[in-house]
């Protein structure tokens, strides 16, 4: 959900002849489902001992080649590649959305941590497919939000019930 980790949803992990798996840049954004934790783990587990080094190397303005002396190689250094318990289940790469896309909802989720606003965005094919009683809800809805916060402001609260003073 976070833009440092998007490029996750670039990789696609597949099944090796040897059994290994392999993990393919897909170079469109793919849906974040269980090969996309998969991967999220994987990097904690590699990194966990070394952030505190990556940390330093970043700080330093380290060249590509450093940090991949440094923290790619000790981590990769093992040839042996674990057996799986049970029988993995390839998930289909299936495109998700594009990079804007993807912006406007960590920006959607930041503001939401930020200010409490909950803002929802749809396709143009999802708005031309409400009813009107739909539009009428959700401008209900829209209008119920801006009383509360305007509520809120007046009584000298932020949207978590603190006092603005406080802050």
């Amino acid at each position: 959900k976070l833009r440092e980790g998007r490029w996750l949803r670039r990789l696609d992990v597949r099944d090796a002849s040897d059994g290994a798996l392999v993990v393919k840049n897909m170079s469109e954004y793919g849906e974040c489902r269980n090969e996309c934790l998969l991967v999220r783990k994987a990097c904690q587990v590699a990194l966990a001992s070394k952030q505190d080094e990556l940390v330093d190397l970043l700080r330093n303005a380290a060249s590509a080649a450093e940090l991949k002396a440094a923290i790619c190689k000790p981590a990769c250094k093992k040839k042996k590649h674990p057996t799986m318990k049970k029988q993995r289940i390839d998930e289909e790469f299936i495109e998700g959305p594009n990079a804007g896309l993807l912006e406007i909802m960590e920006n959607r989720d930041k503001l939401r941590a930020e200010t409490g606003q909950v803002v929802d965005f749809m396709r143009r094919d999802e708005m031309d497919a409400m009813s009107d009683s739909d539009r009428e809800t959700v401008a209900a809805q829209d209008m119920v939000a801006s009383t509360m916060r305007e509520a809120r402001e007046a009584a000298g609260r932020d949207w978590k019930g603190k006092e603005l003073e406080d802050l």
